[in-house]
Order: C-alpha cells, then sequence, then structure tokens
C-alpha cells in the first residue's frame, strides 16, 4: 500500500493530514506510527491500494449482502487493509487535498441520526 500526505481545505483554510516520517513500514510498525498522530487515517483518499488485497479485505469483512453502510465504510476496511499489507510506504509529498463540503451529508444535521446508526453498524463489525 502506498499512502501519500494530503491537504484538507473548508471555506476557511488548509491543513495538512499527518506528520509521518517519509519512508517503508510493515504493517505494525505504520500503525504505531498512525496511534501516535492525532487524526485517524483511516480514509481511502491518499492511499493507492492493489485491487487483490482491497478485495481481500473486503471479503474479510464477511458483510451480509442486506447490510447497506454509506457512512464509515474507510475505517471498516481500514485494518484488513492495513493487515494484508506486508509494506506501506508513506510519502510526506501532498498529492491530495480533500476539499470539506458544509452540505454534505457528513455535514448535515438532518442525515445525523443515520450517520450515527450506520457508525454503530460499523463498530459491531470491528
Amino acid at each position: 500500500m502506498l499512502c501519500f500526505e494530503a491537504f484538507i481545505t473548508n471555506a476557511k483554510k488548509s491543513i495538512k493530514k499527518l506528520n509521518i516520517k517519509q519512508g517503508k513500514y510493515n504493517n505494525k510498525e505504520f500503525t504505531m506510527q498512525i496511534l501516535k498522530t492525532k487524526n485517524p487515517f483511516w480514509t481511502m483518499w491518499a492511499k493507492i491500494i492493489k485491487k487483490d488485497i482491497y478485495l481481500k479485505a473486503f471479503n474479510m469483512l464477511n458483510l451480509k449482502k442486506e447490510i447497506k453502510i454509506n457512512m464509515a465504510e474507510d475505517a471498516l476496511l481500514y485494518y484488513p487493509l492495513t493487515i494484508l499489507s506486508n509494506e506501506i510506504f508513506y510519502l510526506t509529498q501532498p498529492l491530495y487535498t480533500q476539499h470539506v463540503n458544509s452540505n454534505s451529508i457528513t455535514n448535515n444535521i438532518n442525515s445525523l441520526e443515520a450517520n450515527i446508526q450506520e457508525h454503530k453498524i460499523v463498530l459491531n463489525v470491528l
């Protein structure tokens, strides 16, 4: 897996996501680096993942077909992806910019209850 720095922007500011030393890590070392940061890194953006590893990680979840998750699916896949990735390369160069939309489903008060329920599903699976 290849991970890289990203900027997160909204209408007011732009910040860097992580401050991890550039280099090659095994999955345990990388997990320890992530745990030392203040920001979780389970999003799928700012990563390049081999398709076969992604599919194996998804199959490890063994989700029922009737379960539909629109929120926190990144967090659900993050741990199986990390386990399956023997080598993880981290680049400090920001190669991606994530624009935060204040009107998106994740920031919409009307969608809050549905978002909470989907987060509960993810936590139960984990």
